[in-house]
């Protein structure tokens, strides 16, 4: 499919450009813009930016990748009278996170969520999908979460839905849950859906008939080879080397206990991932605990959980790759979207 066929999409707080891959590896989008301020995940995109990272999916081939401010872009510029299909955002989590300080919408990052509602309503995309966690929506910031949704609502302009959707169900070997609110242009009068589950959790029952079961860490994992315990890039295929006290105790846990001292999991081969949970650049990013192995994952096994291909790398130091990883939007996830709203807004 040529670009000239697909839809256009700008993205914002693009972090290491998971949301995009999924969008991209649907064949239907052309993501013209993407932006983040954090320079880590610039070096990121460019690092990745030209490579076809997916059999025909060159990741972000033509697109203008901005380093700046995203409160401070002269977006006309880059929009230049064209209608945009589709804005893309997942702006800083931090502030609602259960690992996070709590702060909300007053927080200097919560805010950034009002700088994403106010580029939407300023450039009037056909689209716009803005992704976050769960606790965005707790009793805490329930109210006004109400009222950023009605932000997009005012005037009439957009039909808006919010989802609470579970990546386990989309294809990504993580039961990792996310906030989406989805909203389309009123004038295009469709209905505001998310996009229908496509893995079914097997010791349930299944809802749809062609629905598979969910993704497993096993699958996912399939013929890595025995990782490093040195730093190593570009394949960041390396293990932490732990003293033997911690080796000791991750040797005793079966899968799904919790070593309860540096708070890590040991996931199951037959089951799907638990949560990363990204914290500061100094340490503290959740990696869980490798199945078989008295280790916690690698890099290259976070990304793949995550639905990154091998040949799609990640700049940083350790912690800020791990970061990256933790915050990005499975691609399975992203790519059940992109076919959704390809779908809504080509019918």
């Amino acid at each position: 499919m040529s670009s000239l066929k697909k839809m256009s999409l700008f993205s914002f707080f693009t972090g290491a450009g998971g949301f995009d891959l999924g969008f991209e590896s649907t064949g239907y989008w052309h993501i013209q813009f993407a932006n983040d301020i954090h320079p880590v995940m610039i070096e990121t995109l460019k690092l990745n930016k030209g490579k076809e990272v997916l059999p025909g999916v060159t990741f972000l081939d033509d697109a203008n990748v901005s380093h700046q401010n995203v409160a401070e872009i002269d977006l006309s510029k880059f929009i230049n009278g064209k209608k945009i299909d589709l804005f893309l955002g997942g702006p800083p989590c931090q502030s609602f996170s259960v690992m996070g300080k709590h702060s909300g919408f007053e927080d200097k990052r919560g805010s950034l969520v009002y700088t994403f509602a106010n580029l939407v309503k300023k450039f009037k995309p056909r689209a716009f999908l803005f992704e976050n966690v769960p606790n965005i929506k707790s009793p805490k910031w329930k109210e006004d979460f109400h009222k950023y949704c009605e932000i997009f609502r005012a005037d009439g302009l957009y039909s808006v839905n919010d989802f609470t959707l579970l990546c386990a169900d989309y294809g990504a070997a993580t039961i990792r849950r996310r906030v989406f609110v989805f909203g389309l242009l009123a004038s295009e009068n469709k209905l505001v859906s998310a996009p229908r589950p496509s893995h079914f959790n097997n010791q349930l029952p299944s809802l749809f008939d062609q629905e598979k079961p969910w993704k497993t860490v096993r699958e996912v994992l399939e013929g890595l080879p025995q990782p490093s315990y040195k730093f190593s890039f570009p394949d960041l295929h390396f293990a932490p080397l732990h003293t033997p006290e911690v080796i000791e105790r991750f040797e005793k846990l079966l899968p799904g206990q919790t070593d309860h001292k540096r708070k890590r999991d040991r996931l199951s081969w037959d089951k799907p991932s638990l949560t990363f949970m990204a914290g500061g650049e100094a340490g503290g990013t959740r990696n869980h605990i490798h199945p078989q192995e008295p280790r916690e994952l690698t890099p290259r096994e976070c990304a793949r959980i995550h639905g990154f291909p091998d040949e799609f790398t990640f700049a940083g130091n350790k912690s800020q790759i791990a970061i990256q990883i933790a915050n990005s939007v499975p691609i399975p996830m992203a790519k059940a979207w992109g076919n959704h709203i390809y779908e809504i807004l080509n019918n």
